[in-house]
């Protein structure tokens, strides 16, 4: 009887989760809409707009824009007013941001914005969003790494993780990788990156030192740390778009499939 009622929590539970995801995606549905350019890279993960939260009043968005027609752009929406300013990099620097926004972060007083297919790094202030400093002559950049006066930078197609001193905005390292790589975590006293080439994490310490590489048998375009393990997730490969979950315990020594819905919502 006990399993037969839990079998029936676990249904409504599935049955729950199905309708929200169909809601979402018929909502993106309606409200997304684009023109066939032709096969132009590896962006099916990468097409939601990023998001920085700057403040409990206020939101920076960066949109992609079309590949190759230089129409990234950056809005301020405010929580306070209920309004949102579009291309606000370009009414007060003068320019346009560039050709594809990939990712935004934020430290202190600046903002870090990549712009992939530009290959550069725009600085600015989080409360004007003026330029304040550029990296450019990247190959094809994808998101940053924060540090002590450094920035690591993960590239599409280079075959190396750029490090970039942020006083002179200078290359001062290059650590060589195997393809693709894409998100960075500090977890615990180490450096993970995500290589999607080798559907694996590589394994950093704290000075850049590698240590070793897990394979984890999907593409692991997110990572991010819930109840003391890392979480890897990502499709199986370019063709099957599934999202699947897997575990790194603390000791980062394996990784395990688990069930991302029964973990989640049940815990």
């Amino acid at each position: 009887m006990a399993s037969y009622a839990k079998s029936i929590v676990f249904n409504r539970i599935n049955h729950t989760f199905r309708m929200k995801y169909l809601k979402l995606l018929w909502l993106g549905l309606l409200c997304v809409s684009c023109n066939d350019d032709g096969y132009f890279g590896p962006v099916y993960l990468n097409h939601t707009i990023t998001v920085s939260n700057l403040s409990s009043s206020r939101l920076i968005v960066g949109c992609e824009g079309n590949f190759q027609s230089a129409n990234a752009s950056i809005s301020e929406i405010s929580l306070d007013e209920q309004t949102v300013d579009n291309e606000v990099f370009l009414k007060r620097n003068g320019y346009g941001v560039g050709d594809v926004v990939q990712s935004i972060y934020q430290r202190n007083d600046s903002i870090f914005v990549v712009v992939n297919n530009s290959g550069l790094v725009r600085i600015l202030t989080s409360d004007s969003l003026i330029e304040i400093g550029k990296v450019s002559g990247l190959q094809s950049p994808r998101h940053v790494f924060l540090r002590s006066g450094s920035m690591l930078v993960s590239d599409l197609y280079s075959n190396e993780i750029t490090e970039i001193d942020l006083s002179t905005l200078s290359s001062i390292n290059k650590y060589p990788v195997e393809g693709w790589t894409e998100r960075f975590i500090s977890f615990g006293q180490k450096i993970v990156v995500a290589n999607i080439k080798q559907r694996s994490i590589l394994i950093y310490d704290e000075d850049m030192q590698y240590e070793r590489l897990i394979q984890l048998q999907l593409e692991p375009h997110f990572l991010f740390e819930f109840n003391g393990d890392l979480f890897a997730v990502g499709p199986k490969s370019q063709a099957n778009q599934g999202m699947i979950f897997k575990a790194i315990k603390r000791e980062l020594y394996c990784a395990r499939l688990i069930n991302y819905r029964i973990s989640i919502y049940l815990r």
